[in-house]
């Protein structure tokens, strides 16, 4: 379990990032982690712009300007990737 600096660090790093950036794909690789189906979740997730990056707790919350919000726990171990473009994305993701 990550602790409460770490994820302040994070969702800080997140926010400097990501703040403006159009959402194009999310790729799940644990589905079952939704609380909407995987459907559902690219639906409301595609084309959407991330307009802010903060925590709540332990909870790093990103939210989108459909007024749809991404939340991120790090109680079971997970794994954030960002990447500029696929080049990256087929080199890091194994």
């Amino acid at each position: 379990m990550a602790e409460l600096i770490g994820i302040t660090k994070i969702s800080a790093q997140m926010k400097e990032v990501l703040i403006g950036k159009t959402i194009e794909e999310l790729s799940l690789l644990q589905k079952k982690s939704l609380n909407v189906s995987a459907e559902i979740f690219q639906r409301l997730t595609k084309g959407a712009t991330i307009t802010d990056v903060y925590h709540q707790g332990r909870w790093i919350v990103t939210a989108l300007d459909n007024n749809e919000h991404l939340l991120l726990s790090f109680k079971l171990g997970s794994d954030i990737f960002y990447f500029e473009n696929n080049d990256n994305k087929q080199k890091n993701i194994k």
